[in-house]
């Protein structure tokens, strides 16, 4: 497996970073994780084709971690007919895509360019041809209507990767659960230890994550412009001792 960063930031989209979104590629097939604003151009600019995309995972329903999907439709309606596109995520998903469908662009799906399917997620464990994929309901987001999240591990070839969105940290057991002895964590150190907020993780706050999950790496992402001005890997080190990589968007990372 490999991963791609194509974006590490947040809804302060810099220029360094764009909002959410990865594509992790197992074997021939290529998956989308989350898919914040830009992530259409960013796909293109890391050199991968957009149409090729079947599965798309989504870890929750902020806006900088969705709002490019709309995008997505409209584009894939006019150049991917015949095709199925996937869906996995959290529950509420179903409604909210047909909220979005209705409101954004009734009666796309009716023309039927091409069949979407959904999967809502909690504690649960599925094959997509030769990869298992697990995983565990994550925390309840504020400031949206659908409040779930979800956590994702794949599993391919002896190897392991396990992203999981945006944390809270009060204990995050089924995150820790479902990260035990994976061979790379995809985790959010939104503020550095000096500014810690309830919604997001800090770099330490990672690391111990990581360390009682026994991660074997540890990928630090989803970086607000404040962490430009601190040492995020020393902070991370005081609760982790493997190899860390901090995020930067079109970097490639190999599982």
């Amino acid at each position: 497996m490999k991963l791609t960063i194509l974006g590490s930031g947040t809804t302060f989209t810099t220029k360094q970073r764009n909002a959410p979104g990865y594509i992790l590629e197992i074997g021939q097939d290529r998956v989308l994780l989350d898919a914040g604003e830009g992530t259409k151009k960013r796909i293109i600019e890391a050199g991968f084709d957009i149409y090729n995309i079947s599965h798309i995972f989504i870890t929750h329903f902020h806006i900088d971690h969705i709002n490019e999907i709309p995008a997505i439709l409209w584009d894939f309606s006019g150049q991917r007919q015949g095709k199925n596109l996937y869906f996995y995520g959290p529950p509420g998903f179903k409604k909210l895509f047909k909220e979005w469908t209705n409101l954004l662009f009734p009666g796309l799906l009716a023309k039927k360019f091409f069949k979407v399917i959904i999967k809502e997620c909690g504690k649960d464990s599925f094959n997509l041809k030769d990869v298992r994929i697990k995983t565990e309901p994550g925390d309840k987001h504020g400031l949206v209507k659908y409040q779930n999240s979800v956590f994702f591990r794949f599993e391919h070839q002896n190897k392991s990767f396990v992203y999981a969105g945006d944390v809270h940290y009060d204990y995050p057991k089924e995150l820790i659960a479902i990260s035990q002895n994976a061979d790379v964590l995809l985790i959010e150190s939104a503020n550095p230890d000096q500014k810690k907020v309830a919604d997001h993780l800090t770099p330490s706050q990672a690391g111990k994550i990581a360390t009682e999950a026994g991660v074997k790496k540890l990928v630090l992402t989803h970086f607000y412009p404040t962490c430009e001005k601190y040492d995020l890997k020393k902070q991370a080190q005081k609760t982790y001792k493997g190899p860390i990589v901090l995020a930067k968007d079109l970097m490639d990372i190999k599982i």
